[in-house]
């Protein structure tokens, strides 16, 4: 497997399934790599299968791991 190190969490905020300019969507998303980091708590891993029918996305959950709250905090 390929180390893990180089990898981020991210959250999509768009998509596209056309060949676009990159341009508009550089400066939309710009102002948003000036705020500051935010930590958060995941308390658990869900495992989802993912489906594509009629242009759309659904899911469905197939397992949950909930993780220890351990390390918490500043």
């Amino acid at each position: 497997m390929k180390p893990s190190s180089r990898l981020r969490p991210h959250i999509g905020i768009g998509y596209c399934n056309r060949p676009t300019p990159t341009a508009p969507v550089l400066v939309a998303v710009e102002p948003l790599r000036l705020l500051a980091p935010v930590q958060l708590l995941v308390d658990r891993v869900e495992l989802a299968e993912l489906r594509r029918a009629d242009a759309a996305y659904t899911w469905r959950v197939v397992h949950t791991i909930h993780l220890p709250a351990t390390g918490v905090g500043p």
